[in-house]
């Protein structure tokens, strides 16, 4: 089974960091990646080079481009002959079905990532993508949706897909696994007092993401807890960002928050925190970064945005996106529990994502899928079919 991955980008997302992910998970598939962006040198890209996975970089700048680079895109797609074309997100979405138009005879699998919270608040480019999306989601031959109600929004804006299925992000259990000398070695490694009470948010900056609202929270919550660390890990959370560092200067901050930036390995840092923080405000699907900190055991608070409720159930808190409010009491609540209950929570949260949500389990998956729409492809599958 050959497959090729079509993804807008490489650097740190949630969608970029499951399909590297599933690359690596699954040893059984020939895959190769063709990355629209020229992002060989991110984080990503080297880990997937450093597991011997083939991308492609066509270095798409703008959308317009998607037409321009399809004789280049055509020449990767009829050198390397995969039996399917999977494409990641929207402009991915439309590159693989232009690709499949002009080089026929694969199977074409689309992922959306995405929730649809309020289409308004998309740039421009995101809009159009997504109309494009809507107005092509009956050629796939299936569309993966990684939140339950990412597939319904979806389903209600006017998506017409002939088959359709949820399928979760997957999370390696093993690297991503409680650890106490993990924890104190971070924590020395960056300075940090052993028993400092720490909050980990990882998420790129970006106005969907809440972090500029979550520090809104945390101005009046040290305030009350003064010894409390708040640790942004993402692309364009450092020091570099003028926007972030003046916030933090203007709310008296500058003791209480830690500006990583982006970084390679998550699951070395992740153990350091006591809580998890996702504090999007719209588009958010599947959080990566939940799963990841429930794995090591840490409970999270969580906005209502995309499946972030389902994932963290009662082993952590859930308030709704945009309200500072219910942030801050979340932030002073999970507080006043106490180590031994977060712990206590943390666990819980750990054997779920065992339980449901191993990466194995998932490649596993997605490798059924493919052999079925390899075997099955154009079968006459009635519209709106759930496999």
């Amino acid at each position: 089974m050959k497959v090729l991955h079509v993804i807008s980008g490489l650097t740190t997302g949630g969608a970029e960091m499951m399909l590297a992910k599933l690359a690596i998970a699954d040893k059984e598939t020939h895959q190769e990646i063709l990355c629209l962006r020229n992002d060989a040198d991110s984080a990503i890209a080297r880990q997937l080079a450093d597991r011997n996975i083939v991308c492609h970089f066509i270095g798409v700048q703008q959308p317009m481009q998607i037409l321009t680079k399809q004789l280049e895109a055509k020449k990767i797609l009829n050198s390397f002959s995969p039996d399917i074309i999977h494409c990641w997100m929207y402009h991915a979405n439309v590159m693989g079905w232009l690709m499949n138009i002009l080089s026929p005879g694969h199977s074409l699998l689309w992922n959306v990532r995405h929730s649809l919270h309020d289409i308004a608040q998309e740039s421009k480019s995101v809009r159009l993508s997504i109309t494009l999306n809507k107005l092509l989601s009956s050629k796939p031959d299936c569309i993966l949706f990684n939140s339950h109600k990412s597939l319904d929004q979806h389903l209600d804006y006017g998506f017409k897909p002939r088959r359709y299925q949820f399928m979760p992000n997957g999370f390696n259990e093993i690297e991503f696994s409680p650890s106490a000398r993990k924890k104190s070695l971070a924590r020395d490694q960056l300075g940090i007092e052993q028993d400092r009470l720490i909050f980990g948010n990882v998420a790129r900056f970006h106005p969907m993401k809440g972090q500029t609202k979550l520090l809104s929270a945390a101005k009046k919550y040290t305030k009350l807890y003064p010894n409390a660390l708040f640790v942004f890990v993402g692309n364009r959370m450092d020091n570099n960002n003028t926007q972030l560092t003046q916030l933090i200067n203007q709310y008296g901050l500058k003791d209480n928050v830690l500006l990583l930036g982006e970084m390679t390995d998550l699951a070395s840092l992740t153990p350091m925190f006591d809580v998890g923080i996702s504090c999007s405000s719209w588009g958010e699907g599947f959080s990566n970064a939940i799963g990841e900190a429930m794995a090591c055991g840490i409970p999270c608070i969580a906005t209502d945005v995309g499946d972030s409720a389902q994932i963290v159930g009662d082993y952590g808190l859930v308030i709704e996106p945009d309200n500072k409010e219910q942030l801050l009491q979340a932030l002073i609540t999970i507080t006043e529990l106490g180590d031994l209950e977060r712990q206590t929570l943390g666990q819980r949260a750990r054997q779920k994502i065992v339980s449901n949500y191993g990466i194995q389990a998932i490649a596993n998956q997605y490798r059924t899928l493919y052999q079925t729409l390899s075997t099955q492809n154009n079968g006459g599958s009635a519209h709106h079919e759930r496999i």
